[in-house]
């Protein structure tokens, strides 16, 4: 299902729509104390301008108190617990969205429909500064050993929380050096989803996970 938008500039008098819109990626960005920031990404089929003619109500929202929770990373097939302290955690989803051309009766506009092709997750997150990082990340570069990640976040005022999991992921990005961050040095990890081998369903395919809970 796509959606429209519309965005007014009341200094201006315009108002700008959106239309045909669809989901094409998602970025979350966690740092501990702090509110959890949903970045949505979407694709646009058609848009066009007009004068404002009515005011707009903005939607309430709902966000938790703060971020926090826990983030476990081990080896694929290893259940050990390890939960190193990150300070910041970054997921981000592209939903392979893909134009799909048309002919259309409105001007201009030449998108009759999207298709999503392949999905997939990456996550990076800092921790305080260690030689780990360098060190995985130059195994890796000829052997890979995948990973496993779950981060659980803390619930909201109202009880509600989620989780966000992938069951395969590799080291990816630059070789992880020292980065500056809140004062300290901290060495950031990134990792990135791949479909799992277990073929039974989808869900186990799958290469990330999201839980409502």
């Amino acid at each position: 299902v796509t959606q429209r938008f519309l965005y007014a500039w009341p200094a201006t008098g315009m108002q700008f729509a959106a239309f045909g819109c669809q989901l094409a990626g998602m970025t979350l960005k966690s740092t501990v104390g702090q509110i959890p920031v949903w970045t949505l990404r979407y694709k646009v089929a058609f848009w066009s301008r007009t004068a404002i003619t009515s005011a707009l109500t903005l939607a309430a929202a709902e966000a938790a108190i703060f971020s926090g929770g826990q983030h476990f990373v081990q080896t694929t097939g290893t259940t050990t617990r390890n939960v190193p302290t990150a300070a910041e955690i970054t997921w981000s989803f592209d939903l392979g969205l893909v134009a799909k051309p048309s002919a259309s009766l409105i001007t201009y506009q030449t998108i009759g429909g999207w298709e999503s092709t392949h999905k997939h997750a990456s996550v990076s997150y800092k921790v305080e500064w260690e030689t780990a990082a360098e060190t995985l990340f130059d195994l890796d570069g000829g052997s890979t050993t995948y990973k496993q990640i779950l981060t659980q976040f803390n619930r909201n005022a109202s009880g509600r929380g989620f989780s966000i999991y992938m069951p395969r992921c590799y080291m990816t990005g630059k070789r992880p050096t020292s980065v500056s961050f809140n004062g300290l040095q901290y060495s950031e990890y990134m990792f990135a989803s791949r479909e799992h081998t277990d073929t039974t369903n989808a869900l186990t395919r799958s290469g990330f996970r999201i839980g409502i809970h």
